[in-house]
């Protein structure tokens, strides 16, 4: 759907050019700084928080004090490694089209917070699904997910 979107750009007078583009991979990193994210936004209450929180995020509320400093410049030293693979593309395109999400809309109560453990026949870990989305997230690239079309259930797809 989303080829299928970006050939109608090029039907209006859009340049169109198919790129491959191969990121680092900053699964982990996500994953840390949502760690640390989390645990400082509720650490001050966090006996009230831990009562009543979604229960994907208590993980990360236990691990939050253990995080060091040193840790947390790894993410940005590899944040930066990321803008500069990124940018050399925005001097040549102005428009970055991807899938917003490696897998269509799924059931939370069926698949788990986590999402899907397999996209495309391929086995993913938990972040996998997310892939297109959060390298531009972490180098502060303006994004905005746009429907396209939908899945044959009828969910939305974005781009």
């Amino acid at each position: 759907m989303v080829e299928k979107a970006a050939e109608s750009l090029a039907e209006l007078g859009c340049e169109v050019d198919k790129v491959d583009l191969k990121l680092l991979n900053m699964e982990m990193d996500l994953i840390f700084n949502v760690i640390c994210e989390t645990y400082t936004a509720f650490q001050d209450r966090i006996d009230e928080y831990m009562e009543n929180i979604y229960p994907l995020y208590i993980p990360f509320l236990e691990a939050g004090p253990n995080v060091n400093g040193s840790q947390i410049i790894k993410v940005q030293f590899n944040r930066e490694d990321l803008w500069h693979q990124i940018q050399p593309l925005f001097e040549k395109y102005d428009l970055l089209v991807t899938p917003t999400t490696a897998c269509a809309a799924f059931d939370i109560e069926e698949r788990g917070p986590l999402g899907p453990k397999e996209v495309a026949g391929k086995e993913v870990s938990p972040a996998g699904w997310i892939g297109f989305t959060y390298p531009f997230n972490f180098t502060g690239q303006p994004a905005a997910s746009v429907p396209c079309g939908f899945t044959s259930g009828g969910l939305p797809v974005g781009m």
